[in-house]
């Protein structure tokens, strides 16, 4: 009868395979009850203090003259609330309707509206792009984009 003296490779790494289970699980866990989600642990050790979400933005089409209302949600991932000082826009046809400045808490979300006047300028399709200012300094600044259809009857 063949014996086998060797320790088959189950029994020689399971101790190792079963400590870094453990760690990955704990990390996991960690993340969840810090950040409600992995993911956005995943970002804050990538360097992001702060996730913008809903964002490029569609409005309804609609006719010259009419507006569109949206919104988007800045989510503070940080330990430090976040300040979102100002904005600006890339013509007057896009704008946020917040008094600014405004401060996310620490952890916290925060829903930021703007309005997007439809008007014709030779094209149906309008696009524009907002810049917000933040006090963050690995991230000073951020970009909302927000298009819609202008169709007139």
């Amino acid at each position: 009868m063949l014996t086998n003296t060797q320790p088959s490779a189950l029994r020689r790494y399971a101790p190792g395979l079963t400590g870094g289970l453990v760690v990955v699980g704990a990390c996991l866990i960690w993340a969840v009850l810090s950040f409600g989600d992995p993911r956005y642990a995943w970002l804050y050790a990538g360097g992001a203090r702060y996730v913008v979400e809903g964002a490029p933005i569609e409005v309804s089409p609609g006719a010259s003259g009419e507006h569109r209302d949206a919104a988007f949600l800045v989510r503070n991932l940080s330990i430090r609330p976040i300040v979102i000082l100002g904005v600006d826009s890339s013509c007057g046809c896009a704008e946020s309707t917040e008094k600014l400045p405004i401060a996310i808490p620490a952890g916290g979300v925060r829903e930021l509206r703007l309005t997007l006047h439809l008007e014709k300028s030779g094209s149906e399709s309008i696009r524009q792009v907002l810049t917000y200012h933040t006090d963050e300094p690995t991230a000073p600044k951020f970009m909302v984009t927000v298009f819609g259809r202008v169709v007139d009857p």
